[in-house]
């Protein structure tokens, strides 16, 4: 059964006794995990590896044991699992890395190569051209994910990056292995064939097995925890059980994606009035002056005497530098409300800050303007309504069904931020797809109980409404961002609402 949480499949060629693996990591560390035990499983004599898991500009996860060569910016790999192959380096350029191992009757260059749909595919075709202009008339496999679309690989469509992939394939006489593949990318009901195999003429006869083997990686990290999780759900028999169970369900899934999924760095943008001289000021002079003050005898406290007028003048110089900044910052600005009206003035008014309101009289503090505004915006009833005196002798509803559950999470919208948790509903729809009875079981349990988790209540609360008037209890009309979760199961609870 095809895996639709895979981000990327695995080209699995044989030629001759000679196993290659094609793999596109993802940048992933959940997928970098796999491939260890994958290659015990498969014994592959040569992995080619895309978009391998990289932290600190070097790449992680690959077990020292293997023989490692990448490309100059490490989009590109070649793994050597067995220590009892030798290989010879042919060729390290930016997206691709060739090497040449040998065998019958002749020796075969493997070629891994990798091309971003942002980049220019041209640069990476060139790259493979040169390479295959030293090596006339030899056996060439070339694994790359080129990110191309062209109906001769599986897509519906096809466009210029496709087409000169082709034509590249056509003008060195390659074979292009694709036939009747199953996707080897597959996301949110998004199916592609980004990465393709291709050989020489001279070696059509000789690969007896070329096919894509489903392997998941992207919930990996989850597999394990979802049958504990599981048992944990069906042996909450109090509400307190259940809250206990709702936080650990969170906490695993929000594990699962940090280990899963690509954390961006945060930019820090240096600020332009920083010269480089202040830099070379602070790094050469001010602690070569302080390794002297350390390192003196008897003439310490002249040497700390002199760091300590430097650090004034270096500190002088950052002030008339940052205050020469601002000035050319805040000329230069068109919009007397622009930027530097915001940096400057932003701190003045937080955001818990309440403003009071029209009509009202200024005593109390922050908390009573709060119960005005709660008041405004949720007046008190005038009469108490009557309450019911018949009893509903209607039986319990009936627990959700899998179907049920599973066209509820998939038409939440894809488009809305997480909450607090930091889980999305691509996540919970692709646990769902991935692990089905899991949300099952939980919202059944929710029912059961007749609880709703204390967790999927907590939500983050934006009050005012930018660019609404301050002083209006309408603009501080409480918006709630709730958990995914909470979100499902508010949902299957109101669908089942009658409507009359």
């Amino acid at each position: 059964m095809q895996d639709q949480q895979t981000n990327h499949g695995h080209n699995f060629i044989s030629s001759k006794g000679l196993k290659i693996i094609q793999i596109n990591l993802g940048r992933a560390k959940a997928a970098t995990d796999n491939l260890h035990p994958m290659a015990a499983k498969l014994q592959p004599d040569i992995i080619a590896i895309q978009e391998p898991y990289q932290n600190n500009d070097r790449i992680k996860g690959i077990p020292s044991s293997w023989s490692l060569f990448c490309s100059t910016s490490r989009k590109a790999a070649i793994a050597i699992p067995k220590p009892t192959i030798k290989i010879a380096i042919i060729a390290i350029k930016i997206n691709t890395i060739a090497i040449k191992i040998q065998t019958t009757p002749q020796p075969t260059t493997i070629i891994s190569a990798y091309s971003s749909p942002a980049s220019n595919i041209q640069e990476t075709l060139q790259e493979l051209q040169e390479i295959i202009n030293t090596l006339p008339r030899e056996q060439i496999i070339i694994t790359g994910d080129l990110n191309g679309y062209n109906n001769l690989w599986g897509y519906e469509q096809y466009d210029l990056r496709g087409n000169q992939i082709l034509d590249f394939a056509l003008g060195c006489s390659l074979y292009i292995n694709k036939q009747d593949a199953p996707p080897i990318f597959s996301h949110c009901g998004k199916r592609g064939w980004p990465d393709l195999t291709l050989y020489s003429q001279n070696l059509i006869d000789t690969i007896s097995k070329w096919e894509v083997l489903e392997e998941p990686k992207m919930l990996n990290h989850l597999l394990p925890h979802v049958i504990k999780t599981q048992q944990a759900i069906n042996k909450s028999n109090t509400p307190q059980q259940l809250n206990e169970t709702t936080i650990i369900l969170q906490d695993k899934i929000t594990t699962a994606c940090k280990n899963s999924y690509k954390i961006k760095k945060p930019q820090i943008h240096q600020p332009n009035w920083y010269t480089s001289e202040l830099e070379i000021q602070k790094k050469n002079r001010l602690k070569a002056l302080r390794r002297r003050a350390q390192r003196s005898g008897e003439n310490r406290p002249a040497q700390f005497l002199l760091l300590k007028r430097e650090t004034a003048i270096y500190m002088k110089n950052v002030r008339q530098a940052r205050n020469l900044g601002w000035k050319g910052f805040c000329s230069q600005a068109k919009n007397p409300y622009g930027k530097h009206y915001k940096a400057a003035f932003r701190n003045s008014v937080t955001p818990a800050q309440l403003i009071l309101l029209k009509e009202k009289e200024a005593t109390g503090g922050q908390l009573q303007i709060a119960a005005g505004i709660l008041d405004e915006s949720f007046p008190h009833p005038v009469s108490t309504p009557k309450q019911a005196t018949s009893v509903n002798y209607s039986p319990d509803d009936c627990p959700f069904s899998p179907q049920e559950v599973a066209r509820t999470i998939n038409g939440l919208p894809k488009g809305k931020a997480p909450n607090l948790d930091g889980i999305d509903n691509i996540v919970i729809q692709q646990i769902n797809q991935k692990f089905p009875q899991l949300f099952t079981d939980f919202f059944n349990k929710c029912l059961t109980l007749k609880k709703f988790p204390d967790s999927l209540k907590i939500g983050n609360i934006l009050f005012r409404k930018p660019g609404k008037p301050i002083n209006e209890a309408t603009s501080y009309r409480p918006i709630s961002l709730l958990p995914t979760i909470g979100k499902v199961l508010e949902k299957l609870l109101t669908q089942r609402l009658p409507t009359t």
